[in-house]
This record gives structure tokens, sequence and C-alpha cells, in this order.
């Protein structure tokens, strides 16, 4: 009996321990699990890009931000650009070119896990993307009824979540792909 109080000691602490790894491994799971999620969203957006540039067609999608896994406020999405780096082209695209686009999703910040995915986007290195001060070619009103709220934006500043149009708005027998970006939250 007097080593009863020492062994519930002892089983309070292994308790505690287990506790202790039982939660951050569920932490752990659940950032493997939104990372996976990111990741499956950035593959879609990377495919619509990729479909609207090479088969010259419109395409309607939500990019979401499952499960809420991050906080849009310091998440960076955009589309980048790359034309003097071969080595950052390489890298992302696993092919030697001076020259590509990418899908770039960031979080930085300061005492929180950084995290950065880039999706190579396989378009010519000669595709377009139009802003919103492309007003003739890139304008909302040509979207048709049932297309109300959507806005041109320019997918190389900022990507944020919601709905999206992308139409390729490059004329017949033009050989490089001109891209406008809808968006509707």
């Amino acid at each position: 009996q007097m080593s009863a109080p020492f062994e519930l000691f002892v089983a309070v602490i292994i308790m505690g321990f287990v506790i202790i790894i039982g939660s951050q491994m569920l932490s752990t799971v659940n950032r493997e699990v939104c990372l996976n999620n990111i990741d499956k969203q950035l593959s879609d957006f990377k495919t619509n890009i990729e479909n609207t540039a090479n088969h010259k067609n419109s395409i309607k999608f939500y990019f979401d931000n499952p499960n809420d896994c991050f906080n849009e406020k310091i998440a960076k999405i955009n589309i980048q650009h790359e034309r003097k780096n071969p080595r950052l082209c390489s890298l992302i695209c696993g092919q030697a070119t001076d020259d590509c686009y990418f899908l770039s999703f960031i979080i930085s910040k300061e005492g929180a896990d950084n995290i950065s995915k880039q999706k190579c986007l396989s378009i010519s290195r000669f595709s377009t993307f139009l802003t919103a001060a492309a007003a003739s070619e890139c304008d909302p009103n040509d979207l048709g009824e049932g297309y109300d709220g959507y806005n041109a934006i320019d997918p190389q500043f900022s990507l944020p979540i919601g709905n999206y149009i992308l139409r390729n708005v490059s004329s017949p027998g033009e050989p490089y792909p001109k891209i406008c970006t809808f968006y509707k939250k």
C-alpha cells in the first residue's frame, strides 16, 4: 500500500506524456491534410489555366480554402512569370529554360510555419494574362447573362478565394493565348 501513491504518480506522468504526444501527432496530421488540400486546389487551378490557354476555351470554377487551412490575410497566391532565372524555372518546372510561368502559393509570417508551393504551368512562354486595364478585351459584360458580379483581375498580383472564370480571348489565328481572369467573391 505504500507504493500505491507512487504508482499512481507514475501512471499520471505516463498518461500526460501520451496526451502530449497524441495531440502533437494530431496537429501534424491536420497540417498534412491541409497541405494536401491546398496542393489539390492548386493542381485544379493549374489544370484550369492550362486548359484555357492551350484549348482556347472558357472555364468556370471555384478556388477554395478547404477547412480554413490557411489565413487568407497572410497567404499570397498568384501567377508568376519568370523570365531571367533558369535555376528557378528548372527547379519548379523540371526543365532547362530561362522563361516559365508558375502558380505560386506562399505563407510567410514571422513566428509561424512558412509554407511555399509552386506549380509549373505548361503554357506558352508568350502567353499573356490581361488585366482589368485591358477593358476592351476583358469586359465582364461579354460573359453574358447569369454572370453578374464578376470583375477582371490581374492574376499576377493576387488570386483570392472565390469564383473564377478564365477566358482565352485570343482571336482566331493568333498564335499565343491572351487570358482574361474574372473573379467574384
